[in-house]
């Protein structure tokens, strides 16, 4: 289960430049709306993860119970510092 959720994270931020290109495109204007740049992209981040991870499980036909989910979530958002700082790293301290 475990290996799912790390495959699915590296597979988001390996590819955090396309969403910053997309999330960031001025024709979107969100730039208007956005007080914090970092944290909306962690946001971004974690929803990407969570939404890889699920098609991850459902290929695998993997069905978690609600005590699996809870501490997959619990994983994850416990990287919350460690995935900011490579959001940081890889997009630059102003993303």
């Amino acid at each position: 289960m475990l290996d799912g959720l790390k495959t699915s994270t590296k597979e988001v931020l390996d590819k955090i430049q396309i969403t910053k290109s997309v999330l960031l495109n001025p024709a979107y204007d969100l730039h208007k709306i956005i007080d914090n740049e970092l944290d909306f992209f962690l946001g971004a981040v974690f929803a990407q993860i969570i939404d890889r991870y699920t098609i991850f499980c459902l290929n695998k036909k993997i069905k978690l119970t609600p005590g699996e989910r809870s501490k997959i979530n619990r994983t994850l958002f416990s990287k919350a510092d460690e995935i900011k700082k490579v959001i940081v790293k890889r997009l630059g301290h102003n993303p």
